[in-house]
């Protein structure tokens, strides 16, 4: 009989409400602020031609197996089209990444709730596109079910995390298979490590993993079933191959070195549980850094007692600086404005070293000494993650501390009804005046083909079969070959494209790796008009044809 009242919250769930609570609250004041019509756009294009009628995969080339576009859709039935709807979704889902990134670290370091809140504090400073959410959600979910799994495994608790891990994965394929690696190293090392006679829970524990992830999967892949004629290598019609090859390559291989630095920390692999979910790029260094920890506690191990306990501590803050100095080593890396999605493996890794040498201390009579570098440590994470997002200059990734200094504004749009600077607000607005006025309803535009939201904002369908196409490195002519005969078939009479400077202005980037169509696309539309960062094209009229009228202007 436990000494809880039947009716009492439990201890996990008030941690997870106290953190996620007062993150959504803090989330809902600013997920309206900015605009991203390009991979955000993408993904309600995606959605807004399914509830058309339309199939985003069979009927368009849209690159990520993923069940988003439905659960977009049926937001939107639900709650009518907007931008801000979706926001909304988000924010409920990050602040829920906050409640079980919470519940990680109170695995990691019991006793502690203050220290544990460091992860919920690290997810509300670090930037991150609204859009990607699900990354840090389901590696919140896999670190607090893979720590109760390697504290006592079971069936159940290997179906759980597996399941877990599968559902996320279906939100979109590609970008959510960061711990599947360093999962399985430690899974393996849980049912390697215990005795002989103790592992058939485990065993049984790692084969519920592997049935649970199928099960998880199973709506992706009832949705992807009727569609796998979309993902295979281009056929004679000349239609590029719709996913990434990039992408799948740079998925399968993220978590492999947590593998090395899960099997590096010994036999509790619950110390290193946040490396297996950290970008393989960042995380070489933990490996090694793991190692040489485990070397210079066996050195100090030959000494007296207390020695011992403080090289291990020395060893373990060591290990902390480290991660520490590798948030800022992610932060000035290409894909920073990612950021949260390593926020919560940074957090968690934190704390666990942390831990460590807390208790290392402690077992040296020094308590408080060991409490004050621990909270130091994770003060100093905060303080670097503070200072990123105060000086990165795009607000959209920007965190929640400095973001709103960057709403000036609210565009005007009942479709996009988000808050920005007042230069995008009134571009936007202008763009939209522009396009609505000038295209009829129903009238094929050709916008980006790296700004798709410009379709749903204006309610404009997309000219071609590309929601999003993006020409990789050396070259794309498969894709740029595609882009061209679709471009011939449905011969658009506007364009629309942003010719503003990186990373969201785009003439720059397709002139480098897609000369062909941007000759093409100068060769046979004449601007019409510029509005802020974006040029309005219209198709060259043939000289037999009488002119056309003038477009009437933006206000």
């Amino acid at each position: 009989m436990s000494g809880r009242p039947p009716h009492a919250v439990s201890p996990e769930l008030r941690a997870f409400l106290l953190a996620a609570i007062p993150s959504l609250l803090l989330f809902l004041t600013y997920c309206d602020v900015t605009v991203n019509a390009s991979d955000e756009g993408a993904w309600i294009s995606a959605a807004w031609v399914l509830r058309q009628g339309r199939d985003p995969f069979l009927d368009y080339l849209f690159p990520h197996p993923s069940v988003m576009p439905w659960v977009y859709a049926a937001l939107f039935d639900l709650f009518g089209e907007s931008v801000l709807v979706v926001r909304v979704f988000w924010a409920v889902v990050r602040a829920c990444a906050a409640g079980f990134a919470t519940l990680a670290a109170r695995a990691l370091l019991p006793g502690r709730p203050l220290l544990a809140a460091f992860p919920a504090v690290a997810l509300a400073l670090a930037g991150g596109p609204w859009h990607k959410t699900h990354v840090g959600l389901g590696l919140a979910v896999g670190c607090w079910l893979l720590l109760r799994f390697l504290a006592r495994p079971s069936p159940g608790r290997g179906l759980a995390l597996g399941a877990s891990q599968g559902l996320v994965a279906c939100l979109d394929l590609p970008n959510n298979v960061f711990g599947l690696p360093g999962t399985a190293a430690a899974l393996f090392l849980a049912v390697a490590s215990r005795p002989r006679g103790d592992r058939t829970a485990a065993g049984l524990g790692l084969g519920a993993w592997i049935a649970g992830l199928a099960l998880g999967l199973a709506p992706l892949a009832a949705a992807m079933a009727p569609r796998l004629g979309a993902f295979v290598l281009a056929t004679g019609s000349g239609d590029p191959v719709p996913i990434d090859p990039f992408e799948i390559a740079r998925a399968s291989w993220i978590g492999w070195p947590g593998v090395a630095a899960t099997l590096a920390s010994g036999p509790d692999p619950s110390r290193l549980v946040g490396a297996m979910y950290l970008d393989g790029m960042a995380l070489l260094p933990f490996a090694a850094a793991a190692v040489g920890a485990r070397g210079l506690k066996a050195a100090a191990g030959r000494g007296e007692a207390r020695e011992a306990y403080l090289g291990e501590a020395r060893a373990r803050l060591a290990l902390a600086a480290v991660a520490a100095g590798l948030v800022v080593k992610v932060a000035v890396r290409a894909d920073a404005p990612h950021m949260f999605q390593n926020a919560i493996p940074f957090s968690l890794l934190l704390c666990a070293l942390c831990a460590d040498g807390a208790r290392a201390l402690a077992g040296a009579h020094r308590p408080r000494r060991a409490a004050a570098l621990a909270a130091g440590a994770l003060a100093a994470a905060a303080a670097g993650l503070l200072a990123f997002t105060a000086t990165y200059p795009d607000p959209y990734y920007a965190g929640s501390v400095t973001v709103l200094a960057q709403a000036e504004s609210r565009v005007g749009l009942r479709r996009v009804p988000l808050r920005d600077r007042a230069r995008v607000a009134r571009d936007l607005e202008r763009l939209d005046a522009f396009l609505r006025m000038n295209v009829p309803p129903g009238a094929p535009v050709f916008a980006g083909p790296t700004c798709p939201l410009v379709h749903f904002m204006s309610e404009r369908p997309n000219a071609t079969r590309l929601i999003w196409y993006t020409p990789p490195k050396g070259g794309s002519e498969k894709g740029t070959s595609a882009a061209l005969v679709e471009l011939d078939r449905v011969r658009p009479d506007w364009v629309v494209w942003n010719i503003g400077p990186p990373p969201h202005g785009e003439l720059a980037h397709f002139e480098a790796r897609a000369p062909e169509l941007v000759a093409y696309l100068r060769r046979h539309f004449e601007r019409v008009t510029l509005v802020g960062p974006y040029e309005v094209r219209r198709r060259v009229p043939v000289p037999s044809s009488p002119p056309s009228r003038p477009p009437a202007a933006a206000p």
